[in-house]
């Protein structure tokens, strides 16, 4: 194994069967290393809601017959229905795509404080249009119907002052996130529960932390994503327990930078790409990209996994103004949320992929010689266009290929630290 000795003076060549001080930089021909834990990522948390603490505000809806006012204790707002028919006793705040920086609803983090009135039982809308809601009993504290978008739903004893801290993790593909709530007759139920009956609420944070560039440890250059839309999400224990970042639909990070770039530049030049990731689908047939160093939209290099229903396969794609010269995949493996390490190499002649140290795949052959010819790399996107719906941990590539018991040392390392299973 070759070692860069200049920076590692007294260590000897790492061993596959030693991952004591597990690190990248022992292994020759490091040009990327992306590691979104620590100080390794600039995250901004958007998307908080306005006046979450006092309902009575502009910027809370009322429907018709929804009264808001303060509680009789001074801790928190009353919110009464004042009428026995109709449902518009709702009091909501949609977030919308421009102050939220979302074309949907993936990965928003609700937290709130309630507590029983007279009304015990509420619904809790968390995205426009697509039925996210969640029906909590205020008295016991407990969770009632919850559909399929909302998650790690966790909630507290009681305060001091009675309320209980509610929060909540909403994913979802279609419309604007929002926090609507209203008093309902029970679980699952819509109809108003009757003229008078109220419930309190304390506080209303609703927020989505986004990466906004992202370090290459590797190089010390910061890969950058400028435009709020398509910045990826930050998840701090997202594999593993350990951060990661993630793209929800086309959201992705990228870079011109030489070192990188001319990674993958030339006639047949060979290169190894290595990463712990997990697909995040929630649409079937989702093709999901993680790298791809390209020009225009040509030149591409791409780690692609296609979900297709669940058991899709893997695969390394490169392509030049000819045309798809290369689709080599790997077996099929499962389906979403099924973390992986990942990894593919290029030997100047043929290109392989595998997943976990398994077999890699029987494609490639001297067909796979081209000259690729990139000018920008970026992470998640596939070229110019394409979507992704993948969590990312750390993140490797090598600008050569290397050797089987490098890439064993690797992979058992990316492995360990996130709790992956590999050969």
């Amino acid at each position: 194994m070759i070692i860069r000795r200049n920076s590692y003076p007294t260590r000897r060549s790492p061993s596959p069967n030693r991952l004591r001080g597990f690190d990248p930089r022992l292994v020759d021909g490091l040009t990327l290393w992306f590691d979104p834990g620590d100080a390794n990522a600039r995250v901004l948390t958007t998307a908080t809601i306005a006046d979450g603490t006092d309902l009575s505000q502009g910027s809370w809806s009322k429907g018709a017959i929804a009264s808001v006012s303060p509680n009789d204790d001074g801790v928190g707002d009353k919110v009464t229905t004042t009428s026995g028919s109709g449902t518009n006793n709702w009091v909501s705040q949609t977030l919308g795509n421009a102050s939220q920086n979302a074309t949907a609803c993936p990965t928003y983090y609700f937290v709130f404080e309630l507590k029983a009135g007279t009304a015990t039982w509420v619904e809790v809308d968390t995205c426009s249009g697509t039925g996210r809601t969640i029906w909590l009993d205020l008295a016991t504290g407990t969770q009632g119907t919850t559909p399929s978008g909302i998650s790690n739903v966790v909630i507290s004893a009681e305060d001091g002052d009675g309320y209980r801290r509610y929060s909540l993790e909403l994913n979802s593909t279609s419309g604007a996130p929002e926090f609507t709530i209203r008093a309902v007759g029970g679980d699952g139920v819509t109809t108003n529960p009757g003229n008078g009956i109220l419930f309190y609420v304390k506080s209303v944070a609703v927020s989505q932390p986004r990466v906004a560039s992202l370090l290459n440890k590797a190089t010390g250059i910061w890969w950058a994503q400028g435009t709020a839309n398509n910045q990826p999400g930050f998840e701090p224990a997202g594999l593993g327990g350990l951060a990661t970042i993630r793209s929800y639909s086309s959201q992705f990070l990228e870079s011109t930078e030489p070192k990188v770039v001319q990674t993958f530049s030339g006639l047949n030049r060979p290169w190894t790409i290595m990463g712990s990731v997990i697909p995040r689908h929630n649409v079937a047939t989702q093709s999901n990209s993680v790298f791809s160093a390209f020009s225009g939209s040509t030149d591409n290099l791409t780690v692609i996994y296609q979900d297709n229903g669940g058991i899709g396969p893997w695969a390394i794609r490169r392509v030049d103004s000819l045309g798809v010269l290369t689709d080599n995949q790997s077996a099929i493996h499962g389906g979403a949320n099924v973390p992986h390490v990942v990894e593919a190499w290029f030997t100047g002649i043929k290109v392989s992929i595998t997943l976990d140290g398994k077999a890699p795949s029987p494609n490639g052959a001297t067909n796979d010689r081209a000259t690729i010819s990139p000018t920008t790399a970026r992470l998640f996107s596939f070229g110019t266009g394409g979507s992704s719906r993948t969590a990312m941990g750390t993140f490797l590539v090598y600008n050569r290929a290397l050797t089987p018991s490098e890439r064993q040392y690797l992979r058992r390392g990316l492995g360990q630290s996130r709790g992956i299973v590999v050969g």
